[in-house]
């Protein structure tokens, strides 16, 4: 009996105290940081540092040169006399909480002011975090990085305010940067472009937003293995994504609205897009262009993505020499497709282009080179002109097949080639109640090209 009443005694002790180091601050993990149970806002605020090493540098700014964990104690308001950056990581694994405070670097009265966060290796540095916190009014960049690899940032917003622009530019990634993740990131308010990629490889965006940036929202300048997901681009001045140049770029999950154009890619040095289950909408100039050159082998494929109420075009592809579009929905633009260019080879399947001011479809090939379309399971109903459109120039020997499609009560002809180098081949269409010359079926083919044509209007009925 007496063990029994010791027992309880001791183990009433042991919860006690148990109890007693809770209260006083007994450890926990957090997304890997150790924090106390229950502290208030007088303990925070003197064990900021949460497990970590806290950080309260002076406006001059701090450099970060040996590995740990670092969490900032308060905001971070440079005095105008650091350029490179407030914060500068120069060391390998490192992990950085900004723990929901402020970075500034603005113009100072001696005319610098720069970078908000700066990670530069020189000589190579790998595994960096950056979280939680706000980068404004930085001169240049807010956060620039340069020769890291594993790279992580996440839930940051390099911003201004609907008064004041915020940061030059969002975030650049430089020429050596590998193996990057960027989660639910925000650049809003910049003066100049949200996301700027010059190079590196094997970039993650995810659940990012680029908003009201003077430029473009999502900017690549170079690169391989690029992947956009989930991601938003809004009321950008200039374009929501725009592309000069990257090898093996994916956008997926994502929408772009209110800015010129929703997705554009131009120049020589870019190959390899696929764009799938995205929307663009409300651009001023067209909601995706994709821009190849003239005799340089480059490739897209587009999916099941949507663009509608664009100023000029939905979906438009110049002069690249292979891509194939695949269940698409085009509505509400001036055209709903446009293919031009030097084209070597297109595939249209499955898609929707309707209720387009001029035509549901628009080809107008024009390179030296025989090109092959293929025209498959699509409608192109109730476009202001004609459903599909060919005027294709160039080359001799382009050949056409539209099979299994419906262009239908279209302002226009339902299928019209006013082109004299074309070869069109038509089957299973289902052709009705277009406005011009509907006794024929609404199908025109004009000039003197090479058409095997089996009919007046110059074109066979594949059955």
């Amino acid at each position: 009996m007496n063990r029994f009443l010791v027992l309880i005694f001791l183990t009433s002790n042991l919860l006690l105290g148990a109890q007693r180091k809770s209260s006083l601050g007994v450890h926990q993990q957090i997304n890997g940081i150790v924090v106390p149970y229950g502290i208030n806002e007088t303990i925070q605020a003197k064990h900021r540092q949460l497990g970590a090493v806290q950080i309260n540098p002076s406006a001059a700014g701090i450099t970060i040169s040996k590995p740990g964990n670092y969490i900032l104690a308060n905001d971070l308001l440079g005095d105008g006399s650091t350029v490179s950056g407030l914060i500068i990581i120069t060391s390998s694994d490192v992990e950085l909480d900004l723990n929901g405070f402020l970075v500034s670097n603005p113009i100072g009265a001696n005319g610098a002011g720069g970078v908000g966060i700066a990670i530069v290796g020189g000589a190579g540095i790998k595994n960096v975090t950056v979280r939680n916190g706000t980068i404004n009014a930085c001169v240049e960049y807010g956060i620039q990085a340069n020769d890291v690899v594993n790279l992580h940032l996440d839930s940051l917003l390099a911003h201004g305010t609907t008064t004041t622009m915020g940061n030059g530019h969002g975030y650049l990634f430089d020429t050596n940067c590998a193996d990057v993740l960027i989660n639910n990131c925000r650049a809003q308010h910049n003066a100049g472009r949200g996301f700027d990629i010059a190079g590196g490889s094997r970039y993650e965006f995810r659940q990012c937003i680029a908003s009201k940036n003077t430029t473009n929202g999502f900017e690549l300048r170079g690169g391989t293995n690029i992947v956009y997901e989930s991601c938003l681009s809004v009321d950008n001045t200039s374009n929501g994504f725009n592309f000069s140049a990257g090898n093996f770029i994916t956008v997926r999950d994502s929408q772009a609205t209110r800015c010129v154009f929703g997705l554009f890619t131009s120049g020589s040095t870019w190959n390899n897009i696929n764009v799938e289950h995205c929307e663009f909408s409300s651009c001023t100039t067209t909601g995706l262009e994709i821009e190849g050159v003239t005799g340089i082998q480059q490739f897209a494929l587009i999916k099941d993505c949507t663009a509608m109420d664009n100023g000029v075009v939905g979906f438009a592809m110049d002069s690249i020499r292979f891509f194939q579009l695949n269940q698409l929905t085009s509505l509400r633009n001036s055209d709903g497709i446009r293919l031009v260019g030097d084209i070597l080879a297109i595939s249209v399947t499955d898609c929707v282009s309707s209720f387009n001011t001029q035509y549901g479809l628009r080809l107008e090939q024009s390179g030296a080179t025989p090109r092959t379309t293929s025209i498959r399971g699509c409608d192109f109903i109730n476009n202001d002109s004609d459903g599909i459109n060919i005027a294709a120039a160039g080359a001799t020997n382009n050949l056409t097949i539209i099979f299994d499609c419906n262009s239908s009560s279209n302002g226009g002809f339902g299928i019209q080639a006013t082109a004299s180098v074309e070869s069109v081949h038509v089957g299973k269409m289902v052709l009705v109640q277009n406005t011009s010359n509907p006794s024929n079926g609404t199908l025109r083919i004009t000039g003197t090209g090479t058409s095997d044509a089996t009919s007046p209007q110059g074109w066979r009925n594949i059955s």
